[in-house]
């Protein structure tokens, strides 16, 4: 095993002060690289952590005694979450946490001991550890399984299923702990809620840090033989139906309750190159299922297990079969592979998916996959499914209904851009991979996902972490086909979350944007301006501003949409793209009673779009932008996205012409639709391009859609309220355009326009939620002294 733990005063992800251990895995020979997937472990005593004064060597092992590594200082506040700070206690100690691994234990002993120097005794609170591993592992807890939703009580360790590393968290006699917080991007398990530390004396508190080969069972049968647990052990080998050994299959022990039905996983092994297996479980009944590979779950075999036996179960899977697609189409393309394609399977018949095996990464009924370069091939259980292939927004979908896939199939769609959208490209500011805590996506399906998705540009906008992806992009053959952006999504967690794009990365220095550091002891204006001061120019976004308090800046604020006022610190002024997605509201929001009725509203239930009119109102010339913010494979990346006016072809694309477009307000919103505007027969759009509206204008909007995508009716905005609605109509076979329409205007006073268009949901899978569109403010200038907004929208005569 190897550990790696952070010096004093050396911050990357969460904890400030260093001293956490940022590392942990299997020792592995000279050449093969680090498997560690784990993000950071440090302690918390009275709900402050650990700010070490010194990081010591005590014994380095080679004696072939122990060897320990000591952290040792005082307390101080997390600067994580305010929450947590807020209940932090003020007990007078000091802290040692050891590191001590011995040559003959399969473990990392951790010890925090913490001094009460005082001549009374001292209470401290929240004594524990928080654990980050992230999504590239499952996390698992005896009596609940992989199906961990909320916080966890009473149990004596915790595990976890990986690729190539998993670990567990063993709690030796007492109580266990509790995880009042139990997911994969932050676990706090809990050692003691309370503990008093007597008049100038010590408390010592133990846990052991395992570490397995990828397998819950590599940590879970050490955990259970730690904890004295009586077991008796199954094994076997899985097979096909021709005989051969199957590697790489999942092997799941599920007790079988009163109710005869099982629910719950104890224990589950993965077969290794010759198919075998073995795993350990307390007596009872159980039934075994091998699963995994998108092969269909063998049927259970029933087994009784007595303490001490060692009983032999069969286990049989049948093989899957694979979907290649070899797809032609006319838009951008990578130098390698095909043209990339989004496909979506639905079974027709029982789904291979079962969440009591951990079989978390997709829901049941769908399966996803993205093609294009190193892959045209599916793997899928044998059986029958409807296929849906798609390339995004601008292409028509090929459907093949009741496919047979009991054997090997190959598909061959062709796909041509039915939606022009000359001289835009769409672009998603808001995406994850497992580079975020809380994200699933490996970094090669991200750069295929976006690709299918018929992006022209994408920014990688980890929390609180900085990745390039555009190294990536390059040895995958796609730089001429997207562009990909460096960014952070700065995650000031009970404040907001906000995007800064492109950022520089300086290889001699990968840290030095990554983790709380960044944000730490600054209000958000600070925070804005430290971003602004970095090398080169770039957007400040401000995302999900309504979303719940730990994470919607708006809602956090309790921000008035309508006189802009907030309950405490004022929005700042320096930042210039907010987040609207669907967040549009009714049209009757946006008439002078609807807008005072918006005012009394939940401060998470106030459409984002009222918060964005109220900017414009205000003379902010915010860009409104639309995004995905996808985690997981299949979260809808590109669903929606902003097109922005800076040409057609992703090879030309610069950051500059990004930060130029954004910041110019030359931007469409969209979820299927596709909606230009024109004033007077000229695009314009943004504060940089007023119309001179010295006379009437004539404000055209066009609203185009594939066929599978509907649209119902397009609204036009004037400072911020609603002033009406058309109703679009089918175009004609073969066609886009559902509604083609010139709304004109004789403004007498200043005025910016702002157009929408709707549509249902698409019954199609694609997407999900309604079809939408919206511009950008087209400014009108009514007597060429420049445009002076309007102020708030006048409230209903009483």
């Amino acid at each position: 095993m190897r550990f790696m733990v952070q010096d004093k005063g050396i911050s990357t992800v969460f904890h400030l002060y260093g001293g956490s251990l940022l590392g942990a895995d299997l020792a592995r020979p000279d050449g093969e690289a680090d498997a560690s997937v784990l993000r950071e472990l440090f302690t918390v005593v009275d709900f402050r952590v650990v700010d070490p004064d010194s990081v010591t060597v005590v014994a380095d092992g080679s004696d072939g005694e122990a060897a320990i590594l000591r952290v040792s200082g005082g307390l101080a506040p997390s600067k994580i979450i305010d929450v947590l700070d807020l209940i932090a206690g003020t007990a007078p100690v000091a802290v040692d946490v050891e590191y001590e691994l011995r040559a003959d234990e399969p473990f990392l002993r951790m010890r925090t001991i913490i001094h009460n120097p005082t001549d009374a005794s001292v209470q401290v609170g929240g004594v524990g550890d928080f654990l980050i591993a992230g999504k590239q592992v499952t996390l698992f807890a005896p009596g609940v399984g992989f199906t961990i939703n909320g916080g966890i009580g009473g149990v004596d360790y915790l595990a976890s299923r990986g690729d190539q590393v998993s670990y567990g968290y063993v709690v030796l006699g007492g109580e266990g702990l509790t995880a009042p917080v139990a997911e994969n991007s932050g676990t706090f398990a809990m050692l003691a809620p309370s503990l008093d530390v007597p008049a100038g004396g010590t408390v010592s508190l133990e846990r052991l840090f395992l570490i397995g080969d990828g397998s819950l069972a590599s940590v879970v049968d050490v955990a259970d033989a730690l904890l004295e647990t009586p077991v008796g052990r199954l094994r076997g080998t899985v097979k096909d139906p021709a005989g051969e050994p199957i590697a790489g299959a999942l092997v799941t022990a599920l007790p079988v309750p009163a109710s005869g039905v099982p629910k719950l996983a104890r224990n589950q092994a993965r077969t290794g190159p010759d198919g075998t297996w073995s795993l350990g479980v307390p007596a009872g009944d159980y039934h075994v299922i091998a699963s995994g590979g998108e092969r269909r779950p063998s049927a259970p075999a029933p087994v009784t297990v007595v303490a001490g036996g060692d009983d032999a179960v069969a286990l049989e899977l049948t093989p899957p079969t694979t979907l290649t697609v070899a797809a032609t189409g006319d838009g951008p393309q990578p130098s390698a592979g095909t043209f990339p394609v989004k496909v979506m399977l639905r079974p027709l018949g029982e789904d291979v998916v079962d969440a009591r095996l951990g079989d978390l990464g997709r829901p049941s009924g769908r399966i996803l996959t993205w093609l294009g370069p190193e892959r045209d091939t599916v793997v899928v259980a044998p059986g029958r499914y409807d296929v849906t292939i798609s390339h995004g927004p601008q292409y028509d979908l090929v459907t093949y209904e009741d496919v047979d896939l009991t054997a090997d199939t190959t598909l061959t769609p062709t796909f041509s851009r039915t939606v022009a959208a000359t001289g835009w490209l769409g672009c998603d500011f808001h995406q994850h991979t497992i580079g975020s805590l809380d994200a699933a996506t490996l970094f090669p399906d991200r750069v295929r996902e976006n690709l299918a998705e018929g992006l022209g540009c994408f920014a990688t906008t980890e929390h609180d972490n900085v990745i390039d992806l555009g190294p990536l992009v390059a040895a995958l053959g796609a730089a001429d086909a997207v562009h990909s952006v460096v960014s952070d999504e700065v995650s000031v967690n009970g404040i907001g979350h906000f995007n800064a794009y492109p950022l520089p990365l300086d290889p001699t220095d990968p840290y030095a944007l990554t983790g709380v550091k960044l944000f730490a002891d600054l209000g958000i204006p600070e925070l804005f301006a430290r971003l602004r001061a970095l090398d080169g120019e770039r957007v400040l976004q401000i995302n999900h501003p309504r979303s719940d308090n730990l994470k919607g800046y708006f809602a956090n604020l309790q921000l008035d949409p309508w006189a802009l006022t907030t309950a405490e610190r004022p929005v700042p002024a320096d930042w210039d793209a907010l987040e609207i997605n669907a967040e549009l509201g009714d049209p009757s929001d946006y008439t002078p009673a609807g807008w005072q009725a918006l005012r009394t509203r939940a401060t998470d239930a106030v459409p984002v779009m009222a918060d964005w009119f109220g900017l414009l109102n205000s003379g902010r010339a915010v860009c409104g932008v639309a995004n995905s913010d996808c985690h997981d494979p299949g979260d809808g990346c590109g669903w929606p996205r902003t097109y922005l006016r800076a040409g057609d072809d992703p090879a030309l694309l610069t950051d500059d012409d990004i930060v130029h477009a954004v910041k110019g307000q030359h931007a469409v919103g969209s979820r299927g639709i596709w909606l230009t505007v024109t004033a007077n027969g000229e695009a314009r759009m943004g504060h940089d391009e007023l119309v001179d509206g010295a006379s009437a204008v004539a404000l055209r909007a066009v609203a185009e859609a594939p066929a599978w995508v509907t649209v119902t009716q397009v609204e036009l905005y004037a400072n911020g309220v609603f002033v009406e609605s058309r109703a679009a109509t089918p175009p004609a076979a073969g066609e886009t355009t559902w509604l083609d329409t010139t709304f004109d205007l004789t403004p007498t006073r200043d005025t910016w326009y702002v157009v929408v268009a709707r549509g249902p949901s698409p019954s199609q899978p694609v997407f999900g939620g309604g079809a939408f569109a919206f511009t950008n403010p087209v400014y009108v200038d009514v007597d060429g002294s420049g445009f002076t907004a309007p102020g708030p929208v006048p409230a209903p005569e009483r």
